[in-house]
């Protein structure tokens, strides 16, 4: 599992965490399916103040 960084014809590389990817073959793919559960900790917004969380929100619709 991880996230999408690219989806090409023969291959879909995954981010499988900060500085780690991985490259595999569509032909080793069974199913994709898409993850249900969010990669964002569970309870981050109650550890961040409003100002935090708001540039958090920011810099995360500046990077798609």
């Amino acid at each position: 599992s991880g996230v999408v960084r690219k989806d090409a014809p023969d291959e879909i590389v995954l981010a499988t965490g900060p500085n780690s990817e991985v490259s595999v073959p569509r032909s080793d793919i069974a199913e994709l399916r898409i993850g249900k559960l969010s990669a964002m900790p569970s309870g981050l917004d109650g550890q961040l103040t409003k100002q935090e969380l708001a540039d958090l929100i920011a810099f995360l619709k500046a990077a798609k």
